[in-house]
């Protein structure tokens, strides 16, 4: 699960706001086959954006494929999420944080706290996983 970000309200668009991240990725063509059941598009997609025509392959990443492959909107959101795959019997969930700011990590590393905080209140998180903030 990737996490886009963390917001206190939805922004107008809120799903568009910065998908290019997570396309990136799934762009890359060892990484393809793990994105096909999410992504219809993402031969199209693959195409246009390795022919230099982002704005193309932006397109086609609607926000139902964005939510079905993110995690976007408050702490509570995430977490609910995050307790989905716990419940289905997952042990051990990756979020992983995508700054918007590029070579700025705080903002990741605030997503990931503010939901490891929801996580840990709800009980979601083992004994002895409980990330803490060393500052």
């Amino acid at each position: 699960m990737f996490v886009l970000g963390v917001r206190r309200q939805r922004h107008e668009g809120g799903a568009r706001e910065r998908p290019a991240g997570r396309l990136q990725y799934a762009m890359v063509p060892t990484h393809q086959h793990a994105f096909v059941g999410a992504f219809p598009s993402l031969a199209a997609a693959a195409e246009a954006w390795n022919g230099g025509d982002r704005k193309a392959a932006l397109a086609l990443l609607d926000d139902e494929v964005v939510h079905t492959m993110c995690a976007i909107g408050t702490p509570e959101h995430v977490a609910d999420r995050v307790g989905a795959y716990h419940d289905a019997g997952v042990d051990v969930a990756i979020i992983l944080p995508i700054s918007p700011q590029p070579g700025n990590p705080q903002p990741a590393a605030n997503t990931y706290f503010s939901v490891a905080k929801v996580l840990r209140e709800r009980g979601t998180l083992a004994d002895g996983s409980t990330p803490e903030r060393n500052n």
